[in-house]
């Protein structure tokens, strides 16, 4: 579940959710002519209509649209976009399989728009399953890896101008990153409370517990709730609240200036069974979309 902008938010149908406001999508089948399995792309270029994208090719191929035209087949697998669509994170294939996770493993590699590596680091590894973000200004990319010789697993932050990296976590990770528009990174481990980070500043513990589940808009406001939990807890400028759903949260997703929060819940055994969407509205969030 994801918002577009401030005005429609997009779930997944396979789940039984609908649309909200209304039928305000639109979906690719195609492009070039050529067949979409699953098209990954940057909020900018979604803004600009059709944007950079990437195409699968095969299980560990994929070819780069730039607007105008498709890249040479390239190895690895695209894992995400900065949000200007000018650098894409991906997984390098390596020799021998690194077994970190669910899915295909490889080596951190950065693209440009066009399908040209600018940065690769050869140390460290992710796998399809890795928790990946880029900061807003485009230029920090975190990541939860493992290092090549399996002596080291934690949260790496990326400076993709520099190629410096820091290691601000070594600890066992929960799987959640998110930057807020100051370029603060949130994280959740699994041994202690949410925390961020800046690079001013570096890491910094929050009152909110860990092993919860996180969502944070771009202002810094957060919504947590824990698995099975019919709760969810909104922390807003100026508000503190724990929010009472008519099932189990799912999920939710803020509207990037934090005005709206998107939860989905799940309800079990009754006439209403399935899988819901409300909208709640800042500043009280009162639900005002089914």
């Amino acid at each position: 579940m994801a918002w577009f902008d401030s005005s429609t938010v997009i779930a997944d149908e396979t789940e039984g959710l609908n649309f909200w406001p209304g039928p305000n999508v639109v979906q690719l089948y195609g492009l070039n002519g050529y067949a979409v399995k699953e098209l990954q792309h940057s909020h900018a270029s979604a803004v600009m209509g059709l944007g950079h994208a990437t195409v699968p090719v095969d299980s560990r191929r994929f070819k780069v649209w730039d607007g105008d035209a498709l890249s040479e087949p390239i190895r690895g697998d695209p894992v995400e976009w900065s949000p200007d669509g000018t650098r894409l994170a991906t997984l390098h294939p390596v020799d021998v399989p690194i077994r970190i996770g669910p899915g295909h493993s490889g080596t951190i590699e950065v693209l440009d728009d066009h399908g040209v590596s600018v940065m690769s680091l050869t140390d460290w590894a992710g796998t399809e399953s890795s928790s990946v973000a880029f900061s807003p200004d485009n230029r920090y990319l975190a990541i939860d890896g493992l290092s090549r010789d399996a002596e080291k697993v934690g949260i790496l932050v990326i400076d993709t101008q520099t190629g410096a990296v820091e290691v601000i976590r070594t600890e066992s990770f929960y799987g959640y990153l998110a930057w807020t528009l100051d370029d603060a990174l949130w994280f959740v481990p699994f041994d202690g409370p949410i925390s961020t980070w800046t690079p001013d500043q570096g890491v910094t513990e929050t009152d909110i517990p860990g092993q919860t589940h996180l969502s944070v808009s771009g202002g810094g406001s957060a919504a947590y709730w824990e698995d099975g939990s019919s709760k969810i807890n909104v922390r807003a400028p100026g508000k503190k609240l724990q929010i009472d759903m008519p099932g189990s949260v799912t999920g939710a997703s803020w509207t990037p200036d934090g005005s709206r929060l998107a939860v989905t819940y799940a309800i079990y055994g009754t006439d209403d069974a399935g899988a819901h969407l409300v909208v709640l509205e800042a500043p009280e969030f009162a639900v005002t979309a089914p």
